[in-house]
């Protein structure tokens, strides 16, 4: 079983196995209840996702991965509706019901087709994260879920990734590189890579012109800040997070801290839940992903979705202004220092919706607010020196009488003696 399929595995209490679908059992089907009941969590039987078998979550507490970040709180100030979020994947399956032929593009791919298609199954689930739509049978719903997917193809493991069947097109640095100039050309506002690779990896290169290049077509690029798959590599940069202008993200456990399973570099700019997180699977429902351990993955497609979220309500922003409110927001302990491993803190959506930009606000600088009060004080200084003083006139004879008044008063000082010596 791939690891994908095992972070995959659903919490579901099952009522039977005799027809396709599995709902969860003695649990609210509306998927309004934001907080859940929290009741009975503790007591359900783990059942796997199955390809094939179609199952959805319908109690909400099963997931705390939306109430941690508060994104409930959020829709009522944006949903992502008329922003395109590429994502650079495995491609989305449109046969879950959690999209469809309104909420996934085309897109592109570089194997035959177009991205629509997705037997890897990770790519539906990013999708999810950042745009599922909300469906009657389920709770998930993605942090924007009126946001647009752009499916972007890259690679694909088959329908059997074991070492006997050789994937189809294998994920590397260059074909990642490829799909963001895609994305990029497509038209994309976010582009969101749910995928990493090391400082030693070929086509690193071809990455960073890729990256570049798509940021000269104002997207925003938001990409995973990597895994650790035994929580022994835990330092290394990864890439295209550790890139110039590209939002990094880093994954928080279900307790909201950062554990060794997500890797600790300098290009981790925020963190955001990676576990327990609701994610469409393949073509069949959805399940509870990152059980075993949080996904970056995930992660990254939170961020994505905010900033989806932020396109919308500020449309006139720029990328930059739109990474400072979700950099500028995040939770954390030291409001004027970042770290490698939560980089500026745990995302706050409400928050970054809210904010009123302010260059005195602790965190990661305005952007161009240095620029903005060096051109005040510029303003300032010549508007001072160009002033006319409509008392100069009076100053200056007001000066010249003094200077005559001090020259008699030393004078009859140095005569006082010398009439003395007279007498």
């Amino acid at each position: 079983m791939s690891r994908l399929r095992r972070g995959l595995a659903v919490g579901v209490a099952v009522a039977a196995l005799t027809g396709s679908t599995v709902p969860v059992a003695g649990a609210s089907t509306t998927p309004d209840d934001e907080a859940g009941s929290g009741s009975g969590a503790a007591d359900l039987e783990r059942v796997a996702c199955e390809i094939g078998v179609t199952q959805y979550v319908t109690q909400r507490s099963l997931s705390n991965a939306l109430p941690m970040i508060s994104t409930p709180q959020s829709w009522e100030l944006a949903t992502g509706r008329g922003v395109t979020v590429a994502v650079v994947d495995s491609g989305v399956n449109v046969d879950n019901q959690h999209f469809g032929p309104q909420a996934v593009l085309p897109g592109a791919s570089l194997l035959p087709g177009d991205g629509r298609t997705d037997d890897q199954g990770h790519g539906t689930a990013v999708a999810g994260v950042i745009a599922a739509r909300p469906i009657p049978q389920s709770v998930l719903r993605g942090q924007a879920y009126d946001a647009t997917i752009l499916p972007v193809r890259v690679y694909d493991y088959g329908e059997d990734d074991s070492t006997t069947v050789p994937p189809q097109l294998p994920l590397s640095a260059a074909s990642v590189a490829q799909g963001i100039r895609l994305a990029a050309d497509a038209g994309a506002d976010v582009i969101n890579v749910s995928l990493s690779s090391g400082p030693e990896a070929p086509g690193l290169r071809q990455q960073q012109i890729a990256v570049r290049y798509a940021q000269r077509k104002g997207a925003l690029i938001v990409a995973a800040a990597g895994d650790s798959v035994d929580g022994s590599e835990v330092r290394m940069e990864r890439y295209p997070a550790s890139f110039d202008g590209v939002i990094g993200v880093g994954a928080a456990n279900a307790t909201g801290a950062v554990d060794d399973f997500s890797i600790h570099h300098s290009g981790v700019d925020v963190i955001a839940p990676g576990q327990n997180v609701l994610v469409p699977f393949h073509a069949d429902g959805d399940c509870l992903g990152g059980e075993e351990a949080p996904q970056t993955s995930y992660a990254a497609g939170f961020v994505s979705g905010l900033a989806a979220q932020l396109m919308e309500r500020f449309p006139d922003e720029s990328t930059d202004l739109i990474a400072w409110r979700i950099l500028a927001t995040a939770r954390r302990d030291r409001p004027s220092a970042r770290d490698d491993e939560s980089g500026w803190g745990l995302i706050q959506p409400f928050a970054a919706l809210s904010v009123v930009p302010d260059g005195n606000r602790p965190g990661p600088p305005l952007p161009g607010a240095e620029t903005q009060q060096v051109a005040q004080e510029q303003t300032r200084l010549e508007v001072v020196s160009s002033r006319t003083d409509p008392l100069a006139a009076v100053r200056r004879e007001t000066v010249w009488w003094a200077i005559g008044a001090l020259g008699l008063a030393g004078l009859g000082l140095v005569l006082r003696p010398l009439v003395r010596r007279r007498r």
